[in-house]
């Protein structure tokens, strides 16, 4: 969509195209046909000389998007730049009676987080112990046709859930920083096993371990600092066999705290992440872009249905002016 604000035939400076989703597989979750997109989608990514996206798995995905559109796919011209953060942290107040368990972040229908909290309010109500907070909502920018379905219609009334919508962003990080637990759990689909998402940067830099679904990206990360719980088997009973031994313990120990943020320190640093673009900027240059065979097929069929547009339109002008005439005889 940012790309369609360049005129058609490009400009002459080089331009980064930055890639923060795997944009078409969310088009299979917000009712988006492929087919009408894919046109725009093609003639767009060629107005760029650089790409860049958040891993390895998104460079491989966004290679084949390259292709497709007639730019020879290079790790020279298609960067990863993870999502980054300061490492100058916040302090962390002091902990409360917790645990206090916090989900943030907007409620994408392919998420489906729900059954995992709808868990966590049970073991939290049998244990007798424990608050969840949730923050966020819907995306305020629709382009689609699917539901959002707030999680306040999802999630059972309970004294233990708070349900805190929208927050200004360092708002939001403080009550992140007053947490003891992130759930960063979703249900597995193709657009979750390439997503590396804003909430989860964001649960680092405040200090919060996490729990998160083994099949995400971030649970490489989590497992070898040893920054929170793993769940590899998405099973009711091993989601719960997690929270209880979380709800178990005296205190959530600093440690893993700790761990989150060694996390933005030795991989999601920015002063560091931003190096490729650094050197793309010390020496940009226009990329050369072929002619590839979907695109001129696509081409084909825009102009083809341009043009079938236009004789629709001057039949229904002359309908229109035939029965003007038999009106007046």
């Amino acid at each position: 969509e940012g790309l369609e604000l360049l005129p058609e035939e490009g400009v002459e400076v080089p331009v980064l195209a930055d890639w923060i989703a795997p944009r078409t597989l969310e088009f299979a979750y917000q009712g988006l046909p492929l087919e009408q997109w894919l046109p725009r989608l093609v003639a767009n990514v060629r107005k760029a000389d650089y790409h860049s996206c958040c891993t390895e798995a998104q460079r491989a995905y966004l290679y084949f998007l390259l292709q497709l559109a007639g730019v020879c796919p290079s790790s020279e011209a298609t960067l990863v730049v993870p999502l980054s953060a300061t490492t100058e942290f916040e302090e962390r107040p002091p902990r409360g009676n917790g645990p206090v368990f916090v989900s943030g972040g907007v409620n994408w229908p392919w998420i489906r987080s729900d059954r995992f909290l709808r868990l966590l309010l049970e073991e939290m109500d049998q244990a007798g112990k424990g608050c969840l907070k949730v923050f966020g909502g819907p995306y305020p920018f629709r382009t689609d046709s699917s539901a959002y379905q707030p999680l306040s219609e999802l999630l059972p009334s309970s004294p233990r859930l708070q349900l805190r919508g929208m927050l200004p962003y360092e708002q939001l990080l403080r009550e992140y920083r007053s947490a003891d637990v992130a759930v960063n759990l979703f249900e597995e689909n193709p657009e979750r096993q390439l997503a590396f998402s804003f909430r989860e940067i964001d649960y680092l830099k405040s200090g919060l371990p996490l729990v998160c679904a083994g099949f995400s990206h971030i649970a490489r990360y989590v497992r070898e600092h040893g920054a929170g719980w793993i769940v590899d088997d998405a099973s009711d009973d091993s989601v719960r066999k997690v929270f209880r031994e979380i709800l178990a313990l005296p205190a959530v120990p600093a440690s893993s705290g700790d761990a989150s943020r060694e996390i933005i320190r030795r991989h999601f640093d920015q002063d560091r992440t931003i190096e490729p673009v650094l050197q793309v900027l010390a020496h940009p240059r226009k990329q050369a872009v072929e002619n590839s065979l979907l695109r001129a097929t696509l081409l084909w069929g825009e102009h083809g249905r341009s043009e079938l547009e236009k004789v629709n339109a001057e039949i229904r002008a002359l309908r229109a002016e035939l029965a003007g005439r038999q009106r007046d005889l």
